[in-house]
């Protein structure tokens, strides 16, 4: 166990090595659509935050009045 495997295992290890594969490319993808959503959030919190701003200007102009 551990450093020492028997021989016969190296069939196995190829197939897991596939997985592995499959596994980061998967990973990939999720975080490449993570960061899509990511941005599109930013886009959505940029453009509200914006709009806060302007309410909150508004408000203070209409209290200086």
């Amino acid at each position: 166990m551990g450093i020492h495997q028997p021989f016969y295992q190296t069939g196995q290890q190829r197939t897991r090595r596939s997985d592995i594969e499959a596994q980061e490319l998967s990973m990939v993808e999720t975080t490449r659509g993570r960061a899509v959503v990511f941005a599109k959030t930013m886009a959505v919190c940029g453009s509200a935050r914006d709009q806060l701003e302007r309410v909150g200007s508004v408000l203070q102009d209409a209290g200086r009045k």
